[in-house]
């Protein structure tokens, strides 16, 4: 009788959890989100039309933004754990092989080095999922998700300062769509909902024109090797 009833209170446990998107908000939280789902699949059409890069690592990253898209859509359409899993899960896996790929970038041919950050990364990475599959840590997917981007950020610069490559005017772009998701959170209303729309396609827009520039300067720095 015991494992039965813990069986149903984890059953509750999971059922539980915020989205509290400010689309959901208006509509006291009845699903779909109709313009946060449709637009999700401009994630999708990103690596499709811009093309897929050539190094593994970033590919990995495009078929996890390809996915998803996908993934977003049917979180914001049915509002359930598992569209959440599938979305937050993708977004984690997708930064980290971009962390791969600039980590490769940033130490190229010092494989000593790659594998020691990529471990750190990689164990980050795993924290990160298990922390995710609890409801009772469902508001902290925003603040790991924000220091795990903090990273990539990091080698970002670091790889531009060290190859002396333009990076800011992507950033540029991602940034105008978190500004205008943070905007949508904070202030919501029926105006600022359609801020979760233009993060849809403006934050994975620049990150990953960038990916596509690195991707490129990758292949030459590997020749110069």
């Amino acid at each position: 009788m015991e494992p039965l009833l813990e069986q149903i209170q984890n059953q509750k446990q999971v059922a539980e959890f915020s989205h509290n998107f400010c689309e959901s908000r208006l509509t006291n939280y009845t699903p779909p989100e109709i313009y946060n789902a449709y637009t999700s699949l401009i994630i999708t059409a990103f690596p499709l039309i811009l093309g897929f890069p050539r190094n593994t690592h970033f590919y990995n990253l495009a078929c996890m933004l390809a996915f998803n898209g996908f993934a977003s859509f049917y979180y914001h359409y049915y509002l359930d754990w598992n569209g959440k899993q599938a979305d937050e899960m993708s977004m984690i896996l997708a930064t980290y092989f971009g962390i791969e790929g600039l980590l490769q970038m940033y130490y190229i041919g010092d494989t000593s080095q790659i594998n020691k950050f990529n471990g750190w990364n990689t164990i980050f990475m795993i924290l990160f999922l298990i922390f995710n599959t609890n409801s009772q840590y469902d508001y902290l997917f925003p603040i790991l998700f924000t220091m795990y981007v903090s990273i990539a950020l990091s080698l970002i610069y670091n790889i531009s300062e060290l190859y002396d490559y333009q990076y800011k005017r992507y950033l540029f772009i991602s940034f105008i769509g978190t500004k205008c998701w943070f905007i949508s959170e904070v202030y919501c209303n029926e105006y600022t909902q359609y801020g979760h729309v233009v993060w849809h396609a403006l934050f994975p827009l620049g990150f990953y024109q960038l990916i596509l520039y690195y991707d490129e300067k990758m292949m030459r720095l590997k020749k110069l090797k």
